[in-house]
């Protein structure tokens, strides 16, 4: 199945960014990975692009597999320990790598994924963050996750420890599904229901990517961070 794909990725208010981005396709194959690094001066854009890379790297030439996904992860978290030495560096990671007509989704922090068809949310990956633990305990919605106080303070990461274990979702594609993948710095300044509207007007990953960059822009008093996100459209 072939894709429509745009991407961006900007350093809002911060003195420096340290998202990073990465789509490959290659044939019928496309792997598409945003990451969000943790540790502030360069040490966190070191981290998230340590990451992207040896994911890359990792998958390069190898059949689809939630294994192949699950290791390539692995090996992302101790590269970035690697580079680590004596510094606080991390970083949060999605993926998406799609082969013919399946898709497999993978994240490590609170950087999502969401997959929607049909004017719905199909899928979105859940965060590892204290935040999201009070979701579990019923004590706020999902929704109150963008103004919780809590919100940044992660309890996954990769670079945190020797051993990290990734969320893997498979799906299983139509035409028309369109997958966004995004930092907090993105979602925390979108809601739901207007990545679905965009979407709605959009015939194209770009166009549906600039409706909602205009979104994330517009909101009043916003705490600018670093903000990315990858948008795939399945061509119908």
């Amino acid at each position: 199945m072939k894709f429509d794909v745009s991407y961006y990725s900007a350093k809002g208010d911060r003195a420096n960014n340290e998202d990073f981005v990465s789509v490959k396709k290659r044939g019928s194959v496309l792997l598409a990975v945003c990451a969000d690094g943790l540790g502030g001066h360069d040490n966190g854009e070191i981290a998230s692009k340590t990451a992207v890379n040896c994911i890359n790297k990792a998958l390069k030439n190898k059949p689809l597999s939630a294994q192949a996904l699950e290791q390539a992860v692995e090996e992302a978290n101790l590269a970035v320990l690697d580079r680590a030495e004596n510094s606080e560096m991390k970083t949060t990671i999605s993926v998406v790598w799609i082969a013919d007509d399946k898709a497999l989704a993978a994240t490590v922090g609170d950087t999502r994924v969401y997959v929607f068809r049909d004017k719905e949310i199909l899928f979105m990956s859940t965060d590892h963050s204290v935040s999201q633990l009070s979701v579990m305990a019923g004590e706020i919605t999902t929704d109150e996750i963008r103004g919780h106080k809590d919100r940044n303070k992660l309890v996954r990461v990769l670079g945190g420890r020797e051993n990290v274990k990734s969320d893997i979702t498979e799906i299983q594609l139509e035409p028309g599904d369109a997958f966004l993948l995004c930092s907090d710095g993105f979602w925390e300044n979108i809601v739901e229901a207007d990545m679905l509207s965009s979407l709605s007007e959009s015939k194209k990953a770009k166009d549906w990517l600039s409706k909602m960059r205009q979104t994330v822009d517009s909101v009043p008093d916003a705490d600018y961070d670093n903000n990315s996100a990858i948008t795939l459209i399945a061509l119908k």
